[in-house]
């Protein structure tokens, strides 16, 4: 199984998301490899090679070519992940715990979409069983169209920060199955 784990561009470490990896890893019987994105964190995650961070082109390249997306609820990250087929698993950086200084927008985010089976929630913790149902996902999956970066870029920027969440989600959601409601 090939992961790519990716923490963001964030300046903020998420040690939190890193110190899951290992753990995960052991609990599967096949071979793993991979690319662990770690930006400012302290955790380097054992079972993959890890970098501080990776160029946009390079990132693609990861999505691309892996088994298994791992990433922060960013939505970059997870529009990405998802448009190319994957099922990611996410964590939602948090502000109480001083890994985003903004708010809790991936908490909000990670709900909705994983309400309509587009992301698994790490914030339970990752298992084995979530690492399998992530690749035989991505194995069952027809690749859809790239995201419209630009208007999710657009909805960060048009509004105060809590109205964004909805245009966001709006976006994130037409990548994938019907979502019947936004709050």
């Amino acid at each position: 199984m090939k992961i790519l784990v990716t923490v963001g561009n964030a300046q903020q470490p998420f040690d939190r998301l890193l110190s899951m990896i290992d753990p995960a890893l052991a609990a599967l019987p096949e071979k793993v490899d991979g690319v662990c994105q770690i930006g400012p964190s302290r955790v380097e995650p054992r079972g993959l090679r890890f970098v501080k961070h990776l160029d946009r082109v390079e990132f693609d390249r990861q999505v691309d070519e892996v088994d298994v997306v791992i990433c922060h609820g960013g939505v970059g990250s997870l529009a990405s992940a998802i448009a190319r087929g994957h099922l990611p698993i996410a964590l939602a950086r948090r502000v109480a715990l001083g890994e985003i200084v903004v708010n809790d927008h991936q908490l909000e985010v990670i709900a909705q979409l994983a309400k309509t089976g587009q992301v698994l929630d790490a914030e339970g913790g990752i298992t084995g069983d979530m690492l399998i149902r992530a690749r035989d996902a991505r194995r069952s999956r027809r690749v859809a169209p790239a995201p419209d970066l630009r208007a999710i870029e657009r909805a960060f920027t048009r509004s105060p920060v809590e109205p964004r969440i909805k245009p966001m989600l709006r976006i994130l959601a037409s990548l994938g199955p019907p979502v019947t409601r936004v709050r």
